[in-house]
């Protein structure tokens, strides 16, 4: 049966999409199925991959972390017999860790992650081509935010999901 998308490439090019955008030339190391951006680079992400990690279970030096986790379909089937728009979410936990200088806010970096973040995953409005991600999608775009943890006290964890919606060509 022919779905008139397959949802693996739809996936992968939107990673490989924010990837090339947040950490470029990063090292992919198998062993824990993370890419790593290289010391000397300067970039607003540490760590980034398909495979969720919990806040903590990475070193200090690997954050901010970027994860992008799949959520589903939605299929939208106003046309009898036609194809179904098929809506694929996903979502990005960006996690970053407080350092010890006080006079940073941790709100302030939080922001500035999830303006990396969208400005990764959303087109050029301006310049806005027919279809993304290689032609596999029609438009991919944040929908939501959402502020899970803010470090204080004791607390040196940042935790926000990003929702995004990419609608997929057929």
């Amino acid at each position: 049966m022919d779905l008139g998308f397959q949802r693996e490439p739809i996936y992968a090019a939107l990673f490989s999409q924010v990837l090339a955008t947040i950490m470029p030339g990063a090292e992919f190391n198998p062993n824990g199925a993370l890419w790593m951006a290289a010391e000397a680079d300067s970039v607003p992400f540490r760590t980034a991959s398909r495979r969720y990690r919990a806040a903590g279970q990475l070193s200090n030096e690997q954050y901010p972390a970027l994860f992008m986790v799949e959520r589903g379909e939605v299929f939208d089937r106003h046309l009898v017999g036609g194809p179904a728009k098929v809506t694929l979410i996903a979502h990005f936990l960006i996690q970053s860790i407080a350092g010890d200088d006080a006079n940073i806010l941790t709100a302030t970096e939080m922001n500035n992650l999830a303006d990396v973040l969208q400005g990764a995953v959303e087109p050029d409005y301006v310049t806005l081509e027919q279809y993304q991600l290689g032609g596999l999608a029609f438009i991919a775009w944040i929908t939501g935010r959402e502020v899970q943890y803010i470090a204080s006290g004791n607390s040196r964890w940042s935790i926000q999901d990003i929702e995004c919606e990419i609608i997929a060509s057929h």
